[in-house]
């Protein structure tokens, strides 16, 4: 059996209080660079991108450090976990916004001013542009080494005047293509692999990239009324009315159904879609807060007194990686990005002293339980849990279980969670 993955060490008391982390665990990945204007994250298989410094650097917290890929950060020193690492790549003066981390890399789009922005590609340890044009190129998505964007032409002056409208791009990583071409707004593309999907005029739309004929006219598909879709494999995300507020909506491409997600009083928004699983903003009747829905059951993962706004998701199960940003006003208005990794839980009930383990699951996977009692020494306690399917997963040490010794006669005991294949 190989480990895939760890979900976090849970300490358990035999004295009937259980001590382990929450469903989540916490960390607030920004802190490191000592600034408190952070926004607009991209989580990935390496970590979590964001722009930072009042978007003055693109950062990377590749699960271990903090680094500085493009820009400066104003001189400070790490903070107590000596975490921030050096500059990576050369520095830029533009300000950063729209990021976006797949395999490795990040596209972003940069410039000085909103009426000319481009789309740059931090890859290797090396920032490359990729258009060269003078309009705003904006909100890119990575997958692999292709990138789409949307594309808003200048402000037109003198007023009056009419103003252009915005276009999807798409750069199959030697050159740019025009996907769109009409007189409405395209904007906000979601990509993966050679589909496309977008928000066309307050409608969604996809397409498939006909490959390797680039540039051939493309005839998008109407989805629903609807914005900020998020495409993966056969699945959209999007947000939408439903008479009332805003709701999040499922959309499966192959049986071309909907499925309503969310249904409630408050506004829901900004979805982000990852294998069957969805991740959103919305409003719990004080302020915004984050969304988790696994494909069974919706969760809300944060309930604090400051809004948590522009959400991402990569993974699923042990291996989810989620950011968000927690903005407050204190003079000023702050924000911090915020990374959440799913954790094991336990529960420890009956005379028996028996400790119950819950931990995220996928369908059809298998877990191996290991146990210690000096965090040193690691043995087997289950080689090869089933999964209930998507949503939870549970396994119980009690006097049955082999576990030697049995929980009720040990003063602490740590368990670790892995995925076997």
């Amino acid at each position: 059996m190989s480990r895939k993955a760890i979900a976090s060490i849970v300490l358990v008391l035999s004295s009937g209080t259980a001590v382990c982390e929450a469903a989540w665990q916490r960390r607030a990945i920004s802190d490191g660079v000592r600034s408190h204007q952070n926004g607009q994250p991209s989580a990935g298989r390496e970590g979590v991108a964001w722009v930072g410094q009042g978007n003055r650097a693109l950062l990377l917290w590749d699960r271990d450090a903090v680094q500085v890929l493009v820009g400066a950060l104003e001189p400070t020193a790490p903070n107590q976990d000596g975490f921030l690492r050096p500059i990576s790549a050369s520095t830029s003066s533009g300000g950063f916004s729209s990021v976006s981390l797949s395999n490795g890399a990040v596209a972003y789009s940069t410039g000085w001013t909103d009426s000319e922005r481009e789309i740059h590609l931090w890859r290797q340890g090396a920032a490359h542009r990729i258009t060269y044009n003078q309009f705003n190129d904006e909100h890119p998505c990575l997958y692999a080494s292709f990138i789409a964007w949307d594309n808003y032409p200048p402000a037109c002056s003198p007023w009056p005047c009419t103003p252009e409208d915005s276009e999807i791009w798409f750069w199959n990583g030697y050159g740019a293509w025009q996907i769109t071409d009409n007189d409405v707004e395209d904007a906000c593309p979601s990509l993966y692999e050679l589909s496309i999907a977008w928000e066309s005029d307050g409608n969604v739309v996809y397409t498939t990239i006909p490959h390797p004929e680039w540039g051939r006219a493309l005839t998008p598909t109407f989805v629903a009324e609807g914005q900020r879709p998020s495409l993966f494999e056969n699945q959209i995300a999007y947000q939408a009315s439903d008479g009332s507020d805003r709701e999040i909506f499922l959309y499966e491409i192959d049986s071309n159904q909907i499925r309503q997600i969310t249904d409630n009083p408050r506004n829901d928004g900004g979805p982000r879609l990852y294998d069957g699983t969805i991740l959103w903003e919305g409003d719990d009747g004080h302020d915004l807060e984050v969304f988790y829905w696994d494909g069974v059951r919706t969760q809300q993962i944060t309930d604090n007194e400051i809004d948590d706004i522009e959400p991402t998701l990569w993974g699923t199960g042990l291996d989810t990686t989620i950011g968000y940003v927690e903005r407050w006003w204190d003079g000023a208005l702050l924000s911090r990005v915020i990374c959440l990794r799913p954790a094991a839980t336990a529960s420890v009930g009956g005379s028996d002293g028996a400790i119950a383990l819950t931990w995220p699951s996928l369908e059809g996977r298998a877990y191996r339980v290991e146990y210690s009692d000096d965090l040193v020494n690691w043995k087997v306690a289950a080689e090869s849990v089933p999964s209930a399917g998507y949503g939870e997963t549970s396994w119980t040490d009690g006097p049955d279980s082999g576990t030697i010794p049995p929980p009720s006669e040990v003063l602490q005991r740590f368990y670790r969670v892995c995925e076997s294949e």
